[in-house]
């Protein structure tokens, strides 16, 4: 009986070893793995990276899949056109709001130091993409400035705007349930004329969304296909160099 209770108890302690060691390594990988650690060192910017993760999630949870399901029903007849339009001036709407307290904040704040990283953002369809981008601009480090382009642009017309130099990625927002084939053959375009400039996909959907896109928009040549606005940010983060960050704490 002793050495039951001794074998007992010594897989409890093997278990809570094992449990703290994975608690280590777990926060050890998401330290490597994402972008965070470059952008804590001061009170700021640590205030930052948490408020945009919370607003990020609120965004792919709630206001994304909004547009997502819109369309979808239009499409399937449980929508009417002028139902999907009031949705979408309901979702500008709020999205005003956010944008002009993120503005009252802002304005409060210190400028930020060095050189601006540009992106360029391209909507694909309309509205509903304009949208998802514009819910993407207040997400990104302060020293970040995206620039929506006209979603009426030719392929030609946004590949000669990245050959002028300005900009470091473009993010190509592309919501489904609309097919990718806009998408694929922007990014190939891109890659093709201006293979320095990062292209990123934002295929930005709930779970029921996600389709074979994806692999077939990697497969055109786009560095990043992401379902999620966190996704993006997370990737786009890391175009701000981590030596940068750190001599200007210093």
């Amino acid at each position: 009986m002793r050495n039951a209770e001794r074998l007992c108890l010594a897989h409890f302690w093997v278990a809570f070893a094992a449990f703290a060691a994975a608690a280590v390594l777990g926060a050890w990988q998401m330290w490597v793995r994402s972008p965070l650690g470059a952008h804590i060192g001061t009170p700021d910017d640590y205030y930052m990276s948490v408020t945009a993760h919370g607003v990020a999630m609120a965004y792919d949870a709630l206001m994304v899949p909004a547009l997502n399901y819109a369309e979808r029903d239009r499409v399937e007849g449980r929508l009417s056109p002028a139902e999907e339009t009031a949705l979408v001036q309901t979702t500008t709407d709020l999205l005003a709001e956010v944008e002009a307290r993120g503005s009252a904040h802002e304005n409060g704040e210190e400028a930020c130091s060095g050189e601006p990283i540009r992106l360029l953002g391209y909507p694909v369809e309309g509205e509903a993409d304009l949208l998802a981008l514009r819910m993407l601009r207040p997400l990104l480090p302060a020293r970040m400035e995206l620039e929506i382009a006209p979603s009426g642009l030719l392929a030609s017309d946004v590949v000669t705007m990245l050959q002028t130099g300005k900009y470091r990625a473009v993010c190509v927002a592309d919501l489904p349930p609309s097919g990718p084939s806009k998408s694929r053959y922007l990014a190939k375009r891109i890659r093709a004329a201006v293979p320095e400039v990062r292209v990123l996909v934002g295929r930005w959907g709930p779970p029921g969304f996600t389709d074979e896109a994806q692999e077939l928009l990697l497969r055109s040549d786009a560095h990043q296909v992401a379902v999620t606005l966190q996704e993006t940010r997370e990737e786009l983060a890391r175009l701000v160099p981590h030596a940068e960050v750190m001599a200007a704490v210093g």
